[in-house]
């Protein structure tokens, strides 16, 4: 039996994960820059061989960190505080997620400055990439053309 593959970066000794310019601060009241509460993407299955997808998000030198995964798509537990899991099939076509980071975090996660993808089975794709202070900051997204 075929191992099933999983992708994702793996660390590298001596070279960080922090996104450049990234140091955005997740908070329940969001009023000074750079706070915000509110994430949003969207997603799918590059093929129905894909059987997971997550993304996470969190402090690059440093716990605690979450995930938000579909399929069977899953972290090491010890590379994640809090792992929400989005209900249903692994979508085939563009789907927006959005999830509120202070709620699901309950306040532990305090900066976001580390972005990584995974996938297992087959390949993902991921787009429109939003953060917001409140649910109404964050735009009604015309979802990405199919590629």
């Amino acid at each position: 039996m075929k191992k099933p593959v999983e992708r994702y970066p793996t660390a590298r000794t001596g070279v960080g994960h922090a996104m450049h310019d990234w140091d955005f601060r997740i908070v329940q009241n969001p009023g000074a820059p750079g706070e915000y509460r509110y994430l949003q993407f969207a997603w799918k299955a590059l093929s129905a061989g894909t059987t997971g997808i997550s993304v996470r998000f969190g402090p690059a030198t440093s716990a605690p960190i979450f995930s938000v995964s579909v399929g069977d798509s899953h972290w090491p537990p010890q590379t994640s505080m809090v792992e929400k899991r989005v209900e249903g099939p692994v979508p085939t076509d563009w789907t927006v997620v959005r999830v509120d980071l202070w709620q699901i975090t309950a306040g532990r996660v305090k900066v976001v400055d580390q972005l990584v993808l995974r996938s297992n089975g087959d390949g993902a794709l991921f787009d429109q990439i939003v953060l917001g202070r409140t649910e109404a900051d964050l735009p009604e997204l015309p979802l990405p053309r199919s590629r």
